[in-house]
C-alpha cells in the first residue's frame, strides 16, 4: 500500500515594486508518493497525540524542478486505525537543516523544535546558509497539521 503525504500550503509573496504586487498561492500535492518529493530524515519519535503511541515526525523535501529545494516537517501518526499522514508544514527553500529535537510545554504536549540554517533576507539564494535558526511547532490534532509557536 504507499503511502499519500499532502501539503497544503499558503503562501503570501509581497514584492515591494512601486505600489507592490500581493501574490496569494494555495496548493495542495502528493508529498512523497511524487517524483521529486523525498524524506530527508532528521527523525524524532514522539507521541504527538497523546494517544500513548509514538508517533514519527521528520523533514522532507520537494525539488520540482529549477534551483529550489523546499523543506517541510511532516508527521505519521501511529493511530488504531493505523498510520494516518498529517499536513506538511513549510519550512524554507534551499535552507541548511540541522537538527531537530523535541521539547514539553507546560501542559505536557510536545513541542517540535527544527534548527536550521538560513540566509540574511537580503542575501541572494546563492549564497550559502548560515544564520542560525530554530522553528517551534505544536501538532493539531483537529486539524492534522503543525502550528508555528511564537517565542
Amino acid at each position: 500500500m504507499s503511502k499519500k503525504y499532502f501539503i497544503t500550503m499558503t503562501v503570501v509573496i509581497l514584492v515591494c515594486v512601486g505600489l507592490g504586487l500581493l501574490v496569494h498561492m494555495y496548493f495542495k500535492k502528493p508529498l512523497i508518493s511524487s517524483g521529486s518529493m523525498k524524506v530527508f530524515g532528521n527523525e524524532v519519535s514522539v507521541d504527538l497525540d497523546l494517544d500513548g503511541r509514538n508517533d514519527r515526525v521528520f523533514i522532507a523535501t520537494d525539488s520540482p524542478g529549477g534551483s529550489g529545494t523546499f523543506f517541510y516537517v511532516v508527521a505519521e501518526l501511529n493511530t488504531s486505525a493505523g498510520m494516518v499522514q498529517s499536513q506538511a508544514f513549510f519550512i524554507g527553500d534551499r535552507i541548511a537543516p540541522q537538527t531537530t529535537n523535541v521539547q514539553v510545554d507546560a501542559n505536557g504536549k510536545p513541542i517540535i523544535v527544527v534548527n536550521f540554517a538560513d540566509r540574511k533576507e537580503s542575501e541572494s539564494f546563492v549564497v550559502p546558509p548560515s544564520v542560525g535558526k530554530s522553528l517551534f511547532l505544536k501538532f493539531n490534532t483537529q486539524t492534522g497539521s503543525f502550528e508555528e509557536v511564537v517565542r
